[in-house]
């Protein structure tokens, strides 16, 4: 039973999180990159911060999704949801009616939470550490026992 409790926290929990977080992610850059190639969806942005905005949404849920550099991915998914936030409920986000805060709030716990959490062991790491040291032998120091 303890394999399977390791299993579902250190491989299952974070791949999950992972696929579920990047998978909306990835389909919400892919909605405003079919407006105008990325450059048309926000009335009051400039089609250039547009277009990178969108796309740097679209990488980064890629990368959430393979678990590259997956805190990485999350900080810059926070600065983009914060520029959001700042650009669409400019006075106060929270004077808005509960029914319109449900999502974004679940969105912001699922990017915090694989933020803290990380990639977890189910991770496309190429010539990255996974987060695990291995043991080392201990260092020879130049003393001898005698």
């Amino acid at each position: 039973m303890a394999d399977m409790d390791k299993m579902a926290k250190d491989r299952l929990g974070p791949l999950l999180a992972r696929l579920g977080l990047g998978l909306v992610v990835v389909y919400h850059a892919y909605g405003r990159i079919t407006h105008g190639g990325g450059s048309a969806w926000h009335f009051s942005m400039p089609p250039t911060a547009q277009l990178l905005y969108c796309w740097a949404e679209l990488f980064a849920g890629l990368f959430v999704i393979l678990g590259m550099h997956c805190r990485i991915a999350c900080g810059v998914l926070i600065l983009l949801t914060g520029l959001s936030i700042w650009l669409d409920y400019s006075a106060n986000p929270l004077a808005q009616p509960i029914s319109r805060l449900e999502a974004p709030w679940l969105f912001y716990c699922l990017l915090l939470t694989v933020l803290l959490v990380g990639a977890g062991e189910w991770a496309l790491t190429i010539g990255m550490a996974r987060g695990k040291s291995k043991p080392r032998p201990p260092s020879q120091s130049g003393i001898r026992a005698a």
